[in-house]
């Protein structure tokens, strides 16, 4: 089966917007004296009460260091850089340790200097009681942040080699941090803390089919939507699942007689969904295309191969890459309930990787990243859902199938600028009165109507609206052209 393969293009696409980011983030102004002793009156020296232990006795005394941050070897300390902005790299231990020294075994001479123009290293310190942001030029001068106060300081080239350096690991695959640009900030950059991994899913071989002889087969299947577009995505949806993946099994579907189609089941154990219809640890199933199938399930009665063959052969139906989610993993599924399951439209480009408080969505060979709030702005209202749930009562027959449907409007008016609407599929012969007159008792305002053609994402073109008059209106004056026209225009 073929991998693809995703980890160059998640990098190269965060290096391309780095330097023009980088530049802009690390303009801070202002001035403010944080420390408290000086050597000479150009280099600003921290002092700490350092406790030390030697046997039973505590001793304690008072050290001096020539950073601005005093000892940092126990900090926690992130960057970016433009190689890979906006994501974030965490130093290790081991890594703050030397920084810790070589901060501290060199000048920091408080300067009058911006940086200059170029590229800079951003560096965030964080103690746990203090915090502090350096931009780290390449002439030599560090910005140093704390709040909306900078201080300038020119250093050793020593000390900007070494952050450079540690900017820069040759290794960086499943070391990055995803962050928001708007959140690359002294306390926003602790928002997340979960590296991003290199893959989100992984190729679907059951151990049960190795065994089995396997046809591959890539159907082809047309949709009036585009996957790759987390908006399409989200107007076919009603909900997104949160839940980890309990396991990947694949059952079928259809009429035995005609021959059936593969599916992928995913179970998982909830642990919360926007709209607030799952129990957290309430268990699910998913759907979506594709999967494994035995030929005699799919071929129905048209089975071609002998009895032991149609037993022990199995098509792999691969809808997009094939791919499927790591089990034990938790993700983010965009879900739409028809006939009681529960399906995810456009299939792995409706699953997200959880990965801490940011959701990780490939599309082709790239990542992109939202946060909780990004994905439910993508699914309409709660108030709106319920509204359609109402019309799903009155007009089943629309909401039976994913793809959009074809649609006869009729509207009647009931009063000046009051319409009401009913719903028919479209067909080639005209629609009784009898039939007509049925709608008043599933007549639609304009704006649920409105509603419908959004969640069903019917386009012009697909609709067509016929004005009619019904008994239940008193109301006897015509709907013009100009009126129908401005009625449905958005």
């Amino acid at each position: 089966m073929k991998r693809e393969e995703y980890r160059s293009s998640v990098w190269k696409k965060a290096i391309a917007a780095a330097s023009a980011f980088i530049v802009i983030a690390g303009t801070g102004a202002g001035g403010f004296i944080l420390f408290n002793k000086s050597l000479d009156k150009n280099i600003k020296v921290s002092t700490e009460i350092i406790s030390e232990n030697n046997s039973d006795d505590e001793e304690l005394y008072e050290k001096e260091f020539l950073s601005p941050f005093g000892d940092i070897s126990e900090w926690k300390i992130r960057c970016t850089d433009p190689a890979y902005a906006p994501y974030l790299l965490d130093f290790d231990s081991e890594t703050v340790k030397k920084l810790s020294e070589i901060f501290n075994s060199s000048e920091w001479k408080e300067v009058s200097s911006n940086g200059g123009d170029g590229e800079r290293s951003i560096m965030w310190l964080n103690s746990g009681k203090r915090s502090y942001e350096l931009a780290v030029c390449h002439n030599n001068v560090i910005l140093v942040t704390n709040g909306d106060n900078t201080v300038s300081y020119v250093v050793s080239e020593e000390i900007t080699d070494a952050v450079f350096k540690a900017a820069k690991p040759d290794d960086l695959h499943g070391k990055l941090i995803w962050s928001k640009p708007e959140n690359l900030t002294e306390d926003g950059v602790w928002i997340n803390n979960e590296a991003v991994p290199d893959e989100i899913f992984e190729p679907y071989e059951p151990e049960e089919m190795k065994d089995k002889i396997i046809e591959t087969d890539e159907p082809v299947y047309e949709f009036d939507y585009n996957p790759s577009e987390i908006e399409s995505i989200g107007e076919l949806s009603d909900n997104i699942v949160i839940g980890r993946v309990d396991s990947i099994s694949c059952p079928s579907r259809g009429l035995s007689e005609d021959g059936m189609s593969a599916v992928t089941q995913i179970s998982v154990t909830v642990s919360s969904d926007t709209e607030g219809k799952f129990r957290e640890g309430e268990k699910v199933n998913l759907y979506m295309l594709g999967g494994y199938i035995s030929l005699r399930e799919a071929s129905g009665e048209l089975m071609y191969k002998s009895d032991e063959e149609n037993d022990n052969t199995f098509i792999h139906e691969i809808v997009w890459s094939g791919e499927v989610p790591f089990a034990g993993k938790d993700y983010a599924f965009y879900i739409s309930e028809y006939t009681g399951e529960y399906n995810i439209p456009g299939g792995e480009y409706g699953i997200l990787y959880k990965c801490d408080n940011t959701y990780i969505r490939r599309n082709y060979n790239s990542f992109e990243f939202y946060d909780i709030d990004d994905l439910r702005s993508y699914l309409i209202s709660r108030e709106e859902a319920e509204t359609l749930g109402r019309i799903k009562q009155l007009y089943p027959e629309f909401f039976e199938n994913i793809n959009s449907p074809s649609v006869e409007i009729y509207v009647w008016k009931m009063a000046e600028d009051l319409y009401m609407c009913g719903l028919m599929p479209v067909t080639n012969s005209n629609k009784t009165e009898e039939e007509l007159m049925k709608l008043q008792g599933k007549a639609l305002t304009l704006d649920e109507c409105r509603l419908f053609l959004k969640a069903r994402r019917v386009k012009t073109g697909n609709f067509a609206v016929f004005p009619i008059k019904q008994p239940c209106s008193g109301y006897f004056g015509e709907i013009d052209d100009g009126e129908l026209e401005n009625i449905f225009s958005d």
